[in-house]
């Protein structure tokens, strides 16, 4: 029966790859094949590896779960240990270019811990996608080999617009930034997937990519801008009071068979102890289905 589901699904993939032309996410993803390829090269990991992001989430920069975001599907502690920033209302794993250095320093990680044995290196860095697309019980390095095959060698296309990366020394309304520079705010989120429909503020010091029909307007605004945040700042009135303690944020985490303590410490960067104390844990002893509190 195995064997039977393999052969369809490696029909089905064959199928899929040949309207990779017609197909939005191909196109999205080639946008970006080459620099994809290149860090793979760097860190010496196979090529058919830059095909994650197909198999994951359609390539969807926007895709967001409670476990998992962005083209590569990174969990928080992930892509927070790999240097992105997640803010309220910004989050750097929907940026293509910094999501691909986290996802494939990661990828190198493992690929080192596991001395090269791809099955277990992306049964580990899949742990956040979908369901949908773990639950075939093939194997993903047989099936990012089947997407290479299928996927033309000259099939490259180069993002359209032209476009400037400005750093924000001050946090700056987002309302404000969009009327002063011209911009519409969906245009900007655009350009900036990192920037979520939720966000009130730009970031100081975060990144900012404006198509370059618009630096003239960044340029003539941004020392009134800079000097409305400084105005802000000091017109906010602090009121003296004990702050209330912030909750903990978490994930709940259910065992899988072959799941082990020190394993899912390792994969979210936390430690047994820490597992056993969040989940009142006598033993190291672990049932299937049962849910654990991952702290953040």
């Amino acid at each position: 029966m195995k064997q039977v589901r393999l052969a369809i699904f490696s029909i089905l993939v064959a199928f899929s790859t040949s309207l990779f032309a017609q197909n939005f996410a191909y196109d999205r993803w080639s946008s970006y094949r080459i620099y994809i390829e290149e860090l793979l090269k760097q860190h010496q990991l196979p090529l058919h590896y830059a095909y994650l992001p197909l198999l994951q989430t359609n390539c969807d920069t926007h895709h967001r779960n409670p476990y998992g975001s962005g083209a590569w599907a990174l969990s928080v502690a992930a892509a927070r240990h790999y240097g992105l920033h997640i803010l309220p209302g910004y989050d750097e794993r929907h940026d293509m270019k910094l999501s691909c250095k986290a996802a494939i320093a990661y990828l190198a990680d493992l690929y080192k811990h596991h001395h090269g044995d791809s099955d277990k290196v992306l049964a580990q860095f899949m742990q956040c996608t979908p369901k949908s697309v773990t639950a075939n019980e093939i194997s993903t390095d047989f099936l990012l080999r089947r997407l290479q095959e299928g996927c033309p060698a000259d099939m490259v296309h180069t993002a359209s617009g032209a476009t400037h990366t400005i750093t924000l020394e001050k946090s700056i309304y987002m309302q404000d930034f969009c009327r002063w520079v011209e911009i519409d705010s969906l245009a900007l989120m655009a350009y900036n997937p990192s920037i979520l429909p939720k966000a009130k503020y730009l970031h100081s010091t975060t990144q900012i990519h404006l198509p370059d029909t618009h630096i003239n307007q960044w340029e003539s605004a941004k020392d009134t801008l800079y000097a409305c945040a400084t105005e802000n700042k000091k017109s906010h009135v602090s009121i003296p009071t004990t702050p209330p303690k912030p909750e903990p944020t978490y994930i709940v985490y259910r065992v899988r068979s072959g799941d082990t303590l020190g394993h899912i410490a390792m994969r979210y960067h936390v430690t047994v102890s820490q597992l056993k104390r969040w989940n009142r844990l006598h033993s190291d002893m672990l049932q299937i289905d049962q849910r654990l509190k991952i702290y953040k």
